[in-house]
């Protein structure tokens, strides 16, 4: 008796704990923050714990399905393998060093270190605490299948505790009733998430959730990070409701053939019953919550439940649907319409509804980085990069630049094939299949109506996450990974088999007695290492945000920076393998390198600001300074002890940072900065900077000025034009560099964004394009090249980037500019011939034939472009002007002026 009280107390809590989580982890934004992860690893390793008891107590008696918590027991075995040292599992290297990619950087920056060190001093200086260099070399595990394994294991923290919750679940929530709770509970936090979506896109509300900043301007649930991951939150909700409209409560037990038969007749939705209050209330919920999912915007989740819903449905009726289904699903679909309208979303949710047509799904971008991760996939074939790392391992193999940075594949089945590789994958195809097949054996259980209802809503569930998760990784927010582990929780739960004596003596084997203990148990270890990783690294975050540097202008003092050193100090004492701590580490000893700058100049009577000691400005100093300039000012710096070991020390902890996570760009910048300080190339950190910095066109711009102030211009060329492919931010600045030195063709070619096509005009040493001159300006003709205009109008006809008839347009623009009339009349003629709607171009074209005399086909160009555009009134001055040119009284002169023009032809 006392057992079973304990047993009871136990079940309420760990429902408890479950609700509460499920809960907290969708209001904390989806439940992705460092502190959310935390505690939802801490609140399972509590109810997993509890399960573990519960199953020890109840093995006996009831038998949970155990393949598929096996399966994710397996997943969670293998991503943490991966993460490990090869050494310790082979005894010998049987994956890769993460540090290799940047050898090259690490060995370049230790030979500076080292050229360096001998003129360290062991004198006490000014700044004693910092007289030693404390930055020692980390140590790296030397080969691991995971190519950052921080990442992996932080990405296991919520894969721990999705499997400890679908555990949990199945074990607690063993009773009816407290799956009825459960559902109540998920279709509640629905329904506000629908309210609170509706109340930002009617009000413009800055906030999706109080307190949440909302930062996807119009776009409801962007709460989640990604706003597609709110909308497949609601997709239990509404299979829930679903489910409860098509298997109604049983009044009376099924004991014999008749009876459920009877039973079975209740359970279908559309007859007399349609209007009964409890359905009444079903459909609202319903038809709400379907608004909530099409003011998302989420096309997939749209598709993906409608999908599911008809199939699933169609599965429990073998039948055409019945009149009072139609009814319902009619008046349904007119509530849904009005919703969206009084919600002011009908016209952002009918131009979403456009982009279902076939053009806009197929030329969709995120179809376009499928290549980039397959090939991810097959560079990192057959054991995977490591969980959670596909955004390092796809910037490897991604060939064009993109204006953001692809941290998943939008395809979590290709996302998986590459972090998890062929065992992760078959893994994962493994449990769908079995979950799937789990569905529809709950459904076939004729005297369960609960259970069969499950296993629809199950299955609605199921089906529509594999369809969105072909186009999504919204499984990926922690927030919908617990939400659908407790659903498939409760499938395993609707499935356990309660066992009398007998059978229980029947079974063999110690595995099969104590299999769901094993299995818990190890869940349960699994569940309690993530929540320690997790603490430490909510502890290193706080030890970042607590020495920002961001909050220093000016030099700093010796007890400021040691203060900084020693609390960041004591986060590598907890989590020695975080490279963002050598980093910060690095930032703080650069700190005290500035203050020694400023303190030396200070001393030569200079007042030499903060700014000015950047390192992204002493990089650009030092190489543009003579060689002999260069040295002696490197020589005065390096005669300062403060100075030497501060620049010691923030290289030792860049090589740390790089050792740990190579692949992260601002690294590779860091260290082309100090560079010229140690007097070591930038090559090394050019060429490993170059894909990893294809998604932002700031750190493209800045790789391009590294390696053209380091004299390498086809580099630099190389990545500003990637630069300029997405983003023009940084044009003017490019084109002033390369002016004087790239040449004009390449310019033309590939440093001239297509938005900023009038720049062109600028390599002739034009400002503005100036139609009325009828001659070349002397002054800056007789600077340009002969040939200046073919090698301009070459560079873009090279050009894939941009229309024929802007090709055309901006030929004639040169040649104009350069007083060939002739080929400007050409080019404009084949631009208004391409793009015969365009009436600047034809207006152009106009002027052009008037400079060359030809008046009569200037009037019929410039009288169609009037008929065009018949409220610019440019086009009747230009008319005018002709007619003036034609007039008896200039026909002398007009004469004068053309002939020599068509003698010359």
């Amino acid at each position: 008796m006392q057992n079973r009280t304990a047993e009871r107390v136990i079940r309420v809590a760990g429902q408890a704990l479950i609700i509460t989580g499920l809960i907290y982890a969708i209001w904390s934004i989806g439940g992705v923050t460092t502190r959310a992860k935390y505690d939802m690893a801490v609140g399972s390793s509590i109810a997993m714990g509890l399960a573990t008891v519960l199953v020890f107590l109840n093995r006996n008696r009831r038998v949970v399905p155990l393949l598929i918590p096996s399966l994710g027991c397996l997943f969670i075995a293998y991503s943490g393998m991966q993460a490990l040292d090869q050494s310790l599992i082979f005894g010998d290297s049987k994956g890769v060093s993460q540090a290799s990619y940047a050898s090259d950087v690490i060995d370049t920056l230790e030979a500076g270190v080292a050229a360096k060190s001998h003129q360290l001093s062991s004198s006490a200086g000014t700044w004693g605490s910092l007289q030693q260099p404390n930055s020692g070399k980390v140590q790296v595990a030397s080969s691991t299948q995971s190519i950052i394994p921080q990442e992996t294991l932080a990405a296991m923290v919520p894969l721990c505790s999705a499997v400890a919750v679908m555990f949990c679940v199945a074990v607690f929530f063993e009773t009816e009733r407290s799956r009825q709770c459960l559902a109540a509970v998920v279709v509640a936090n629905a329904i506000a998430l629908v309210l609170w979506g509706f109340v930002q896109r009617s009000g413009n509300d800055a906030y999706i959730l109080p307190g949440v900043p909302h930062t996807v301007r119009s776009i409801p649930f962007a709460s989640f990070v990604y706003k597609n991951a709110g909308a497949a939150c609601l997709v239990p909700a509404l299979a829930i409701l679903v489910g409860y409209l098509f298997f109604r409560e049983s009044r009376r037990s099924s004991q014999n053939s008749q009876s459920s038969r009877l039973d079975r007749s209740r359970d279908g939705y559309g007859g007399n019953d349609v209007f009964e209050i409890s359905n009444l209330i079903k459909v609202s919920i319903l038809i709400l919550l379907v608004a909530g999912l099409a003011i998302s915007l989420c096309r997939g989740a749209w598709l993906s439940f409608a999908a599911a819903s008809i199939v699933a449905i169609a599965y429990h009726q073998r039948k055409l649907p019945s009149k009072g289904q139609l009814i319902t699903a009619s008046i349904g679909l007119v509530a849904v319409v009005a919703l969206v309208w009084v919600g002011g979303a009908k016209r952002s949710t009918s131009d979403r509804m456009d982009d279902l047509a076939f053009d806009p799904v197929v030329h969709n971008s995120r179809f376009e980085r499928w290549p980039d991760g397959w090939r991810a996939a097959m560079e990192h074939f057959p054991m995977g990069a490591g969980y959670g790392t596909y955004g390092y391992a796809a910037l490897e193999t991604q060939r064009d630049a993109q204006a953001s940075w692809y941290t998943h594949a939008h395809n979590q089945y290709l996302e998986t094939f590459v972090e998890s590789g062929l065992i992760g994958t078959a893994v994962l195809v493994a449990a769908l299949i079995s979950l799937v097949t789990l569905c529809i054996r709950l459904q076939k259980r004729e005297h369960e109506s609960s259970t069969r209802r499950w296993g629809m809503i199950s299955l609605v569930v199921v089906i529509s996450a594999v369809i969105q998760s072909v186009v999504d990784f919204v499984i990926i927010i922690p927030a919908n990974f617990y939400l659908y582990a407790a659903i498939v929780g409760v499938v395993l739960a609707c499935a356990t088999k309660p066992l009398d004596l007998q059978q229980t003596k029947e079974r063999r084997g110690f595995f099969k007695t104590f299999g769901h203990t094993i299995a818990a148990s190890f869940v349960f270890v699994a569940v309690i290492l993530s929540a320690r990783f997790a603490s430490q690294q909510q502890f290193a975050e706080l030890a970042l945000d607590a020495t920002k540097v961001s909050k220093v202008s000016g030099p700093a003092s010796e007890s400021e920076i040691v203060q900084a050193i020693a609390i960041i100090d004591a986060a590598i004492e907890r989590q020695p393998a975080k490279s963002e701590l050598y980093r910060r580490r690095s930032h703080w000893h650069l700190i005290a390198a500035r203050s020694a700058i400023c303190d030396l100049a200070q001393q030569s009577g200079m007042d030499l600001p903060w700014d000015a000691t950047h390192p992204e400005r002493l990089f650009v100093l030092l190489q543009t300074l003579s060689e002999e300039e260069r040295d002696g000012l490197l020589e005065e710096l390096w005669v300062d002890e403060r100075f030497r070991h501060s620049i010691v020390n923030t290289t030792r902890d860049l090589i740390n940072a790089l050792e740990l996570s190579p692949r992260i760009p601002g690294y590779h910048i860091s260290a082309a900065h100090l560079a010229p300080v140690l007097d070591v190339p930038t090559a090394p950190m050019v060429v490993a900077l170059s894909p990893l910095a294809n998604n932002d066109c700031d750190l493209l711009f800045e790789g391009g000025l590294i390696s053209f102030l380091s004299d390498d211009t086809d580099t630099a060329v190389s990545y500003w034009q990637r630069s300029l492919a997405f983003y023009d931010k940084h044009a003017d600045t490019i084109f002033r560099h390369a002016l004087d030195t790239i040449a004009p063709e390449i310019i033309a070619e590939k440093l001239i964004p297509k938005s900023r096509m009038f720049t062109v005009l600028r390599l002739l040493n034009v400002d503005q394009p100036d139609q009325s001159d009828d001659q070349p300006r002397s002054e800056w003709n007789q600077e340009l090249p002969n040939d200046i205009g073919d090698r301009l109008t070459a560079a873009l006809q090279r050009r894939t980037d941009i229309s024929d008839s802007s090709r055309f347009a901006w030929t004639g623009s040169i040649y104009s500019h350069l007083g060939n009339r002739d080929l400007a009349v050409e080019a404009w003629s084949q631009a208004v011939r391409i793009d015969r709607r365009n009436t600047s171009y034809r207006y152009q074209y106009a002027v052009e034939l008037r400079k060359i005399g030809q008046y009569q086909e200037a009037i019929n160009q410039a009288s169609l472009g009037a008929a065009m555009a018949d409220d610019d009134a440019q086009f009747q001055t230009l008319i005018r002007q002709l007619r003036r040119d034609i007039s008896p009284k200039s026909h002398v002169r007009s004469v004068s002026l053309a002939t020599p023009k068509r003698s010359s032809r």
